[in-house]
């Protein structure tokens, strides 16, 4: 269960922890009330709950430390709604039972994932991230990455700089938001460009983590919207191309999930942020609204405003909000974008661009 719940996870950050007696772990001491656990067995170390977007354990966790001095350990909030952080106890590795070698790799029977407002792609946060923090040299991130591919029984494939190109594009179902309509169209488009072997359009849902893994690790140009699929871009080969392309409002960062990723973990690719301003071409799913009583409270203009540009009304409308509109997109914007990939992969170059543009 534990494992198929953090396997569903996007690749994100994870703290690990080990959990070395059963008198190191404990009942929290304060419960929530607000949420339901999937799986509870009585045992603290067992317990995985749910909250909102988070994945909780709900127990005391080690930290297994070689210095002399004793660690400052950060504050870890696993839930910012409840203002409940993450019990950390320091221990010296000197008082780890002998059985347990500190040079080998061993498989950790308790971990947390999740993200909270202090994560660094949080409005005002990044500054006391980097404190704390400092991005890996690209040599261990590289060396992490091959292991990780590895271990997953695949292999990295960097394109050559004169092409073809494979170019995939990820797209979302429709009922789950953000689903690009005209992916068809868009494939079509880009096949008629030069230097472009394949093209083809996938969804991540129903895909292991290993499917997906080899989904990006084998693709030189990955296009894809707002949403988890950033976080895959660990699995991309040295010197290939993503593109993100979307249109929620500029105050909300939209690029910053992965701009923040690929420089977080010295990721050698290029990135090319890609944000319109144009409601045109937003696709509310009708079905989601009219149906509601508070739909029919609305104004004419308003149910038009909503309908033709997906822009949300100011009243209450349950599920009305950017982040589940589809979408089509704008080729006159992307045709750009794809150019500017191949042409940073045809010189063998990476970094982060970003061309939004206004309407």
């Amino acid at each position: 269960m534990l494992s198929r719940i953090l396997a569903a996870l996007p690749v994100l950050y994870l703290a690990l922890v080990v959990r070395m007696t059963d008198a190191a772990l404990a009942e929290p001491t304060r419960v929530l009330s607000s949420f339901k656990c999937l799986l509870d067995d009585g045992l603290a170390e067992h317990r995985i709950c749910q909250y909102h977007n988070l994945v909780l354990y709900s127990a005391k966790f080690l930290y297994i430390y070689q210095g002399l001095d004793l660690p400052q350990l950060p504050e870890v909030v696993v839930n910012w709604h409840e203002n409940i952080t993450l019990e950390i106890l320091p221990v010296h590795v000197s008082q780890v039972p002998q059985a347990w070698d500190p040079t080998q790799v061993i498989l950790l029977e308790s971990a947390v994932a999740g993200i909270g407002n202090t994560s660094r792609v949080y409005s005002g946060t990044s500054k006391r991230f980097r404190e704390l923090y400092s991005s890996p040299d690209i040599q261990i991130s590289n060396q992490f990455r091959q292991r990780m591919a590895e271990c997953l029984g695949l292999t990295f494939q960097s394109p050559k700089p004169h092409g073809p190109y494979k170019v995939t594009i990820v797209n979302r179902r429709y009922a789950s938001g953000r689903h690009m309509i005209n992916s068809v169209t868009v494939a079509k488009n880009i096949r008629r460009m030069e230097h472009v072997a394949s093209v083809r359009v996938i969804y991540l849902e129903d895909m292991s983590l290993k499917q997906q893994a080899q989904v990006y690790m084998h693709s030189h140009i990955i296009i894809f919207t707002h949403g988890a699929a950033c976080g895959n871009v660990i699995f991309m080969s040295p010197g290939t191309a993503a593109i993100e392309y979307s249109w929620l409002p500029r105050d909300a960062t939209p690029h910053n999930w992965t701009t923040e990723i690929i420089s977080d973990l010295s990721l050698p690719i290029t990135f090319v942020g890609l944000c319109t301003i144009d409601r045109r071409n937003i696709y509310p799913q009708k079905e989601r609204y009219i149906y509601q009583s508070d739909y029919n409270a609305l104004t004419s203009e308003e149910k038009l405003v909503l309908l033709e540009k997906g822009v949300c009304p100011q009243a209450p409308l349950h599920g009305c909000t950017d982040i589940v509109m589809n979408y089509a997109v704008d080729w006159s914007l992307l045709q750009p974008a794809v150019r500017l990939a191949m042409a940073q992969m045809h010189h063998q170059q990476y970094g982060i661009h970003i061309l939004d543009a206004d309407w």
